[in-house]
């Protein structure tokens, strides 16, 4: 259950973060790329991770139980590897990005309202 609601996090915020500047008419079109490039990267992962773990079974010597296991427990390393040198990337990344101390003068930031209609709909 854990998982599903970490998954659920990361979905909304990776669509959100996706589609935050981009204009209402291409909302539609930005949402469905994205959702394509996570079902991609789904399968591409999957087929990946089957052929490594294959990979190290059949190289492993011994029994075939201890080499499943084998090529499990390698197919689990690598991209925990890759997974984390992906997050020293990104936050090696995220760090030289500036942030203003205050907000612009021209944006007030009390009392805004935001039309949801005009934003969903392009109205």
């Amino acid at each position: 259950m854990q998982s599903e609601l970490h998954n659920g996090a990361s979905f909304l915020a990776i669509m959100t973060g996706a589609t935050a500047d981009v204009p209402a008419q291409d909302a539609g079109i930005a949402s469905a790329s994205v959702n394509s490039a996570q079902q991609m990267g789904g399968s591409i992962g999957s087929a990946v991770f089957n052929t490594v773990a294959a990979t190290a079974a059949t190289a492993f010597h011994g029994s075939a139980r201890t080499a499943t296991l084998h090529g499990f427990t390698t197919a689990v390393r690598s991209p925990l590897a890759a997974l984390l040198l992906a997050a020293v990337v990104t936050a090696a990344l995220a760090r030289k990005r500036g942030r203003p101390a205050s907000p612009k003068p021209d944006r007030p930031t009390e009392g805004r309202v935001i039309d949801v209609s005009n934003a969903i709909y392009g109205r």
